[in-house]
Formats: C-alpha cells, sequence, structure tokens
C-alpha cells in the first residue's frame, strides 16, 4: 500500500483519550466506552497525564504556561485526525471476518476534503488514515476487501431472501448437502444453489460495509453492503431495493468495485 496515498497516524489508547479530554471530545464512533475502558478507573487520570508525556515526547503535543495557566498545543495532525472523528456527519462502519485473522473493524468518517479512516491496529494501538482525496480513500479500502486486480468470477448474479443466505452460510461446512437443499427449497435453481455454496465455502474475507449520515436528532442509511473475497475474485452483495429482506450476489471486478466505492463515498467539492 503507497504511503503516499494516505497520511498515518498511531496513538496508543492513553495517547488517543489525552486528545479526546484537550478537545472536548466525549465518544467516537466504535470506541463508546472511550478508549481507556479497560482500564481501571482508579488509574485512568495516570493514564491520561502519561498519554500527554508520551504526545510531547513525539512533538504531537506542547504544554505552555502563560497568566498563571497551563495550556496545551496539540499538533494539526492529531487534531485533524481525531477531531475529523468527532465532528463528521457522513460516515461508515466495515466489519470483516477472516479466515485467517480474527474480527475487524474500520471507521470512516468523512469531511468535503479530508477522509479518516481509524481501526484499531494492534492491543491498545489507535491508526488513524487520512485522506485528502476519494480516490485514495477508496484504493485503502479496496486493500482491505480483497487487494490486487481482480477480474469478475465466472457466474450469473442470484436474488434470494437474505434469511436463507444466512441459514446455507451457517451449513455449509458440517452440513454441505442440507445447505444445498435449504438453496433449492428457497428457489434457487441446481445451478445458482451450488454457485452460491461454492462462494460461501471459498470465501477468504467477507466483509459488511454501512454508509450513513447523521442529521440530528436523526441517523439516515445511506447503504448497506456485504463483499466476498474467493480465490476465484469478488462477489458484491446488495439488498433488493423494491424487496425488503432480499439481496442479489453478483460477481464484480476490482475495478467496478472501485467505481461503486467511489459513489458510495464520494466527498463534495
Amino acid at each position: 500500500m503507497p504511503e503516499a496515498m494516505a497520511r498515518y497516524l498511531d496513538l496508543s489508547r492513553e495517547e488517543l483519550a489525552f486528545t479526546m479530554e484537550r478537545l472536548g471530545i466525549s465518544t467516537l464512533l466504535g470506541l463508546e466506552g472511550g478508549p481507556l475502558a479497560l482500564v481501571p478507573e482508579a488509574e485512568r487520570v495516570a493514564a491520561v497525564q502519561c498519554g500527554g508525556r508520551a504526545l510531547v515526547a513525539r512533538s504531537l503535543a506542547q504544554q505552555a504556561v502563560g497568566n498563571g495557566t497551563a495550556a496545551w498545543n496539540l499538533s494539526q495532525l492529531l487534531i485533524a485526525a481525531v477531531g475529523t472523528c468527532a465532528v463528521a456527519r457522513n460516515y461508515a462502519s466495515i466489519t470483516q471476518q477472516s479466515a485467517s485473522l480474527p474480527p475487524m473493524a474500520w471507521y470512516v468518517h468523512l469531511l468535503p476534503h479530508l477522509a479518516v479512516l481509524h481501526t484499531l491496529a494492534d492491543a491498545g494501538v489507535h491508526r488513524f488514515m487520512l485522506c485528502r482525496c476519494t480516490t485514495d480513500l477508496v484504493a485503502l479500502l479496496g486493500a482491505i476487501v480483497g487487494g490486487g486486480d481482480l477480474t469478475a468470477p465466472a457466474g450469473e448474479p442470484v436474488e434470494l431472501a437474505g434469511r436463507d443466505l444466512d441459514r446455507a452460510a451457517g451449513l455449509v461446512r458440517k452440513e454441505p448437502a442440507l445447505a444445498y437443499d435449504s438453496l433449492v427449497q428457497a428457489g434457487l435453481t441446481a445451478v445458482a444453489a451450488e454457485q452460491t455454496l461454492t462462494l460461501l465455502r471459498r470465501a477468504t474475507k467477507n466483509t459488511m460495509l454501512t454508509r450513513a449520515r447523521y442529521e440530528a436528532p436523526e441517523t439516515h442509511l445511506v447503504a448497506v453492503c456485504g463483499i466476498a473475497c474467493s480465490p476465484e475474485g469478488l462477489w458484491l452483495i446488495e439488498p433488493v431495493p423494491t424487496e425488503p429482506g432480499r439481496v442479489v450476489l453478483r460477481p464484480i471486478s476490482s475495478t467496478d468495485l472501485e467505481q461503486f466505492l467511489l459513489r458510495l463515498f464520494q466527498l463534495e467539492a
């Protein structure tokens, strides 16, 4: 992943807690309990102070004394990274199940000229990736969901009820014959049922993306989709707009997925 695409900032939980306190931020998406949720309450004040000292050592914060009172100056990078996550009304949450890694979550926060992708990169380490254009953000997201230049896999779009897809996914590894029968009973042809089972069985990453916009006092859902990555390629899973509860699975190339994400995350001029 080329470094020029985005600017990275890693913060410990203590550094993030200090920054949020100085900026007057009580919570962030995905951090409803705060960055110090796992730290005993009696130790949190000391943890915040430790975070401040660490930021000073990294030249991300500076303490100044004027008129007998202490004040803090935070770097523009620090303010942009954490502040954007607090004020952006347009956002997305991304969760991923992988065959080889523990579950992961990312949060995208969108402003007209800046997008910040936030995730827990390691135990207690928060990573903020700052992108000034949508193409850079989409390149990061493409690497998350699949990576590489993939052509659309062979196959036709398949439409079925979401509950039937979930049931087949739960059965496919231990009871594949029952999974197949359930799809046929749901109305799929033999070819479509086998195609769907192959995808469920061979998927190496399953990503769920929810795009939303907050307009006080309500949150408006913009889009929900799933992206499955298998050795054969990528599949996009979307709700059928005219039929609540039903979804369509369709093969998609990396290029077409990029265009889909560009439309979904387009930053206003």
